[in-house]
């Protein structure tokens, strides 16, 4: 007698691993993929701006997917969108108070701004006023020779053309990793399954 028997049962189950593995496959490449955009975008800050502080340097962050929500996000933080976003897509910047202050002749720090305390600290010397010099608004310094020097003005506005472009940047990444990714971890999950 010949018996014949099918192996369905096997091959379901299987399935309904590799199913299971599926949702993991897809959150870890997200994941992964969202990494690589965050290193690519934080070198971009490095390369397009001059000399940037590491409170902009550490601007990108990302939100790992999850099982149940198999889609990962990089993003840049609040408080460093808040200017990031004038190199990004350009425009014109309004004061929170009266005016910007913009350095002149005054003496930078190494990253190129002005140092915490510089206006106050130039405001001690006597010869140093606020104030408007032919229109002018600004800190200037009075010299020997008589003559005034505008240390930093006070403007209403600046103006910024787009610089930075994150969004061909993720770009180009997630089209370069994300199918290396996949492929790394569907392996991984047949090695599992299989």
């Amino acid at each position: 007698m010949l018996i014949v028997s099918s192996n369905a049962l096997n091959v379901l189950r299987l399935m309904k691993n590799l199913q299971r593995q599926m949702v993991f496959v897809e959150a870890s490449t997200a994941t992964k993929t969202a990494g690589d955009c965050k290193r690519a975008l934080e070198q971009s800050i490095g390369r397009e701006f001059d000399r940037p502080v590491k409170y902009t340097q550490n601007a990108i962050a990302i939100r790992p997917a999850l099982k149940s929500r198999p889609v990962a996000r990089v993003f840049v933080k609040d408080r460093q969108a808040s200017y990031l976003v004038y190199q990004a897509r350009g425009g014109v910047r309004t004061p929170k108070g009266k005016s910007l202050v913009v350095p002149v002749h005054a003496r930078l720090n190494r990253y190129g701004n002005l140092s915490r305390n510089y206006l106050k600290n130039q405001l001690a010397k006597p010869n140093v006023f606020s104030g408007k010099v032919n229109g002018v608004a600004g800190v200037y310094q009075s010299m020997k020779s008589g003559r005034t020097k505008l240390l930093v003005a006070f403007e209403p506005q600046a103006r910024y053309r787009k610089r930075w472009n994150p969004d061909s940047i993720v770009r180009r990444t997630v089209q370069r990793s994300m199918p290396v990714h996949y492929r790394n971890q569907l392996r991984a999950a047949f090695r599992q399954v299989f």
